[in-house]
């Protein structure tokens, strides 16, 4: 499963558009350490991950908050979700090894969790915002 971030997935929100090129570019070094099975890089990686992801979802958050968005409880609590996962992973990680990154699914946890996010629940981000947040 491939991770990557294009210009389809823009928000239009360049600051958010930037923290979500950074988070996949993070998720990229995981997939590829885990994948080798090489714990001790995955951990860095996903410690890496989970400090990239607060800063992406608190400016997202913050983002819908603004501008009084519906959106914001959901976006709010995939986020909650995912970095209690990430919690989850980090803790079978240091506990089981690299076994645990096979029996989890990291991988491909993380790949499908990204471009399910990004390109479905954070669509409304940028029509939230309205054009005057990319400026």
């Amino acid at each position: 499963m491939h991770v990557g971030w294009n210009q389809s997935l823009a928000t239009g929100i360049e600051e958010i558009d930037a923290h979500q090129l950074e988070l996949f570019r993070r998720a990229t070094h995981l997939v590829e350490a885990a994948r080798s099975r090489r714990a001790p890089e995955t951990r860095a990686h996903l410690a890496r991950l989970a400090e990239v992801a607060v800063v992406l979802f608190e400016t997202e958050e913050r983002t819908l908050r603004e501008v009084g968005a519906p959106s914001l409880e959901r976006h709010a609590l995939e986020h909650r979700r995912f970095l209690d996962d990430l919690e989850v992973v980090s803790h079978e990680l240091a506990r089981r090894g690299a076994d645990a990154l096979v029996d989890l699914g990291v991988a491909r946890f993380v790949a499908s969790w990204l471009e399910a996010h990004v390109s479905g629940t954070d669509r409304d981000l940028g029509q939230a915002a309205g054009p005057e947040a990319s400026a």
